[in-house]
């Protein structure tokens, strides 16, 4: 038993670096039940065997930022976010640029999620391909290049970019778990910029004004239909547009996955306006920042309300991250507009009448 216990510990040691936030102050997950769980499976130990490999030999060529404050002196910096393609992952691990604002930093990150920041106010450039990212670098180096984590693919875009430049990893190790990506977020930032931040802590987009104006959705109650995963996807949306209808002007976005739903809540209320599959991400958006409230399910749409600062009604399912006791936490932030619901397995356990009623707290407190 003794020996066993021995192993136990000298495993653990190694495995650190997977399970350690490294922050200064707490971030709500579910990093314990991972410990006490999961940290003992072996995929786990070989996926995190196989990125101190690549690091290693990343290492060798490229220098690797952790002090405190090692962010605060530089001017040039390059962001590189792919390991977690998802929109409302990229806006969450994106947030905290918004302390960079002193800084010159371009992004390279996937293609589903560049438009959206082709227009913001903290990245001066973006791009989806290294090759450019390398070119911009020839042209004016960068000081850092801050990875997302340390993936092999990750690192691999780093390596195309330049060998020789610094790399500062956001994540770095810390895998095998969920993590409220907004919070850690700013809380890196702040332990590698040497500073108490201050920043309102929500995820942030910016969308062109004259493109806010092309579709008249002021006033109105925006709904996401539809989901890419079924615990996270509604299906009791007419029974809350019937209690609603009189209220608000209300228009649907979303996908593609949402169009039948859409199409059955279009023939029961045609006053409803669906812009359901019918628009680009970009213009999606644009419809949310033109609405006076959102009301979805946790998603892409629900970050980019939030990061938008419109008012919104999320539903949370299934949701594993954790506060200091020990008490479910959701993906909200103290700085977001945001009410939430939660349902343990599914969001249609969420009944219609709890979604009104909160919808109509919400808009009686001046949301």
């Amino acid at each position: 038993m003794f020996g066993l216990n021995r192993l136990k510990i000298i495993y653990l040691k190694i495995m650190r670096p997977t399970y350690d936030l490294q922050v200064l102050q707490f971030v709500p997950s579910d990093q314990c039940d991972f410990v006490r769980q999961r940290v003992f499976r072996v995929r786990w130990f070989f996926k995190y065997l196989k990125r101190l490999v690549v690091f290693f030999l990343t290492a060798q060529s490229s220098r690797v930022w952790t002090s405190p404050g090692c962010l605060r002196d530089t001017q040039r910096i390059l962001w590189i976010n792919l390991a977690a393609p998802s929109l409302g992952d990229s806006l969450m691990d994106l947030s905290a640029r918004v302390m960079l604002r002193e800084h010159d930093v371009d992004l390279l990150t996937s293609e589903k999620n560049e438009v959206l920041y082709r227009a913001d106010d903290i990245f001066s450039k973006t791009t989806t391909k290294s090759s450019v990212a390398r070119r911009w670098h020839q042209v004016q180096p960068y000081q850092v290049i801050i990875v997302d984590s340390f993936a092999p693919r990750v690192l691999w875009h780093k390596l195309q970019v330049s060998i020789g430049v610094p790399l500062v990893g956001l994540y770095g190790f810390v895998n095998g778990f969920e993590v409220h990506r907004t919070y850690f977020a700013f809380r890196r930032l702040e332990y590698l910029l040497g500073t108490a931040g201050g920043q309102p802590i929500k995820p942030h987009l910016t969308v062109q004004p004259f493109l806010v104006a092309a579709r008249d959705t002021q006033n109105s109650i925006c709904i996401a239909v539809g989901g890419e995963w079924d615990f996270r996807t509604y299906d009791r949306w007419a029974d809350v547009i019937d209690a609603l209808i009189g209220t608000f002007p209300i228009i649907l976005v979303g996908s593609e996955n949402g169009l039948t739903d859409a199409e059955k809540i279009s023939q029961r209320f045609p006053q409803v306006c669906s812009f359901v599959g019918r628009l680009s991400l970009l213009e999606t958006a644009t419809c949310i920042a033109g609405s006076r409230f959102f009301i979805g399910a946790d998603g892409g749409l629900w970050h980019i309300a939030c990061a938008l600062g419109v008012p919104s009604l999320v539903l949370f399912a299934d949701c594993t991250l954790y506060d200091e006791s020990g008490r479910l936490h959701d993906r909200c932030t103290s700085d977001t507009k945001a009410t939430s619901l939660y349902a343990e397995t599914k969001v249609s356990d969420i009944s219609p009448g709890q979604i009104v009623d909160g919808f109509l707290t919400a808009i009686n407190a001046g949301y």
